[in-house]
Formats: structure tokens, sequence, C-alpha cells
């Protein structure tokens, strides 16, 4: 789970996307997806916004990686996966699950399925870069 922790410290600090979790409820019915039990990436990841914020260290990052099949279907647990493609699949089920809370991917074109935050955040696209110290 080591690329996962490095993939979901460095989102953390996308201060765009944290800033618009922190009023998560507005946008995401997240008493929904509690009522129906079922993984739900948006809310897993608000989840692990809170115990970051609460644990100011070390915590737990949860079903983002028991479930880790659930955020990409490549993925399995146990394995060492790229981190690079784990931010990428967990942004990409992040924006269809916000298109899903207002009607659907088909419903929209193109054009307006690019105002998420996800889009607003990152323009569609993710770039790694290394920077050695």
């Amino acid at each position: 789970t080591c690329f996962a922790a490095s993939a979901l410290q460095c989102l953390r600090r996308a201060t765009a996307l944290t800033a618009w979790f922190d009023d998560i409820d507005r946008w995401h019915n997240s008493a929904r997806c509690e009522e129906k039990r079922n993984f739900c990436v948006v809310c897993e990841y608000a989840k692990h916004l809170e115990r970051a914020t609460a644990s100011g260290g070390a915590h737990s990052i949860g079903r983002l990686t028991k479930d880790i099949n659930k955020v990409a279907k490549q993925f399995r647990r146990g394995r060492q996966e790229d981190s690079h493609e784990y931010i990428n699949a967990l942004l990409d089920a992040m924006h269809v699950a916000f298109l899903k809370d207002l009607g659907g991917e088909k419903k929209y074109d193109l054009r307006t399925q690019e105002t998420t935050v996800i889009y607003h955040t990152f323009g569609g696209y993710t770039l790694g870069t290394v920077k050695c110290m």
C-alpha cells in the first residue's frame, strides 16, 4: 500500500481539491451512500481527509486500499502498483461519481462533463514529476 499512501499524500497537497472536500455534503449525498453501504470513492476519500487532518500524522488509508479493485479494476490488493496510475484511477473514479450525482455521464455532453471539481482542479490532466533533493 506504499504506492497508495504516497499518491494520497500528493493529492492531499492539491489544496483546491482538499478545500472542496471540506464542503463535500453540499455537492455529494454521503448519507445516501452510507444508507446503501456500497463502496463510494468520494465518501472514502472524504473520510481519508478527515482522518489525515485529525491525526496530524500516520493514519489508516481505509477502504481506498482495502477495496482497491473498486478504485481501479486492474489493481489487486497486496500487489505493488504504480502511484501515478493509482492517482489517475482515483481521480477518474471520483469524476464518474460526481457525474452520477448529476444524473450520469451519458446525460451530459463532454463540455459539461468538464465542470466537475476534478476538471477544475487538474484541467483533465495529471503530470508526474520526481524531484530529488
